[in-house]
């Protein structure tokens, strides 16, 4: 419909919608409708609104999760300190450092995956969002420790000092 109408008392007007330029998003209306289209039914006022429009939302750009014992890490790749950015996950306990880090924690088990879901907010702009899952790593490994070599008559003879039955060795 038009952008100026004129309507009877007790009448409705014609629909009207509100159509961004491009990089833009519809955000609502000045009296709080938040529908794009609309009509405005049984009008005995004059009513003057405003559409109002927010620039489109960064998306953040995730890398692969890089995993770690009982945690993973993600980059965010397009990390802009000019917006606000906070982070949500299905398991564990999620961060962002100042340079667009998130790591998550708290993982119990080795193999254990979550699911982050980063937000980037300014002002004046819509809401963007990306999602990625990762998991964590097996546990630290254990790198042998040996006593001093020994030579006997079959080869040769070393202790692991820091043997732990509760790890595989071949």
């Amino acid at each position: 419909g038009s952008s100026a109408q004129k309507v009877s008392h007790n009448n409705s007007g014609s629909t009207v919608k509100a159509i961004p330029k491009s990089g833009y998003v519809f955000s609502n209306w000045s009296d709080g409708v938040t529908t794009a289209e609309r009509t405005d039914l049984n009008v005995v006022t004059n009513k003057t609104v405003t559409a109002n429009f927010l620039i489109e939302g960064y998306v953040p750009t995730l890398a692969v999760a890089l995993p770690s014992n009982k945690s993973f890490s993600v980059q965010i790749s397009n990390y802009d300190s000019n917006f606000e950015w906070t982070v949500n996950t299905s398991s564990g306990t999620a961060s962002i450092d100042n340079n667009g880090k998130v790591t998550v924690i708290g993982l119990n088990n080795a193999g254990d995956s979550a699911v982050i879901t980063v937000f980037a907010t300014r002002d004046g702009y819509a809401p963007g969002s990306s999602q990625q899952s990762g998991s964590s790593s097996l546990n630290d490994a254990l790198v042998p420790t040996f006593t001093k070599l020994t030579s006997n008559g079959d080869g040769f003879e070393v202790t692991i000092s820091n043997y732990d039955e509760t790890f595989n060795w071949t």
